[in-house]
This record gives structure tokens, C-alpha cells and sequence, in this order.
């Protein structure tokens, strides 16, 4: 959430629409790494949250802002 939230920041202080680039090929590119709460999370396999797997995944936090804005570049983490 915090990286979606910084990255609509970045597009607002640039002064650019986010409409303007829906659907456009801009490219997201983001480093990113293994989460400490993910390791929480999966500790009891028998309370693991139902959305563990696409909402913590590092590997999707650059789908997760091209699906925002609706970006057709390449997307990646």
C-alpha cells in the first residue's frame, strides 16, 4: 500500500493526470524484497490470511501500481 501510495504522490507532484496515462506503455520498475510480515503470516499454515499470496508477494508490487493506473508498459519487480 505504502509504494502504491508513493507512486500516485509521484505522479500528482509531476503535475501529470493519472487519466492521461491509463491505458498508455509506461513502464513500472521497482526493487523490492522479502517482508518480515509475510514471514509472520505464514508461520501456522492454519491462520495464513486468505489474500496471503497476491497481497504480500513481493514479486507483484509492480503489477499492483500498473493495474492502478492502468499501465501497458512492462511491469517489473
Amino acid at each position: 500500500r505504502l509504494l502504491l501510495e508513493c507512486s500516485y504522490e509521484a505522479v500528482e507532484s509531476a503535475g501529470i493526470p493519472k487519466e492521461s496515462l491509463a491505458g498508455r506503455d509506461v513502464g513500472v520498475f521497482v526493487g523490492g524484497n522479502f517482508a518480515d510480515y509475510e514471514l509472520h503470516n505464514v508461520r501456522d499454515v492454519e491462520t495464513i490470511p486468505m489474500y496471503q499470496a497476491t497481497g504480500c508477494a513481493p514479486s507483484l508490487q509492480s503489477n499492483r501500481i500498473s493495474y492502478y493506473f492502468d499501465f501497458r508498459g512492462p511491469s517489473f519487480t
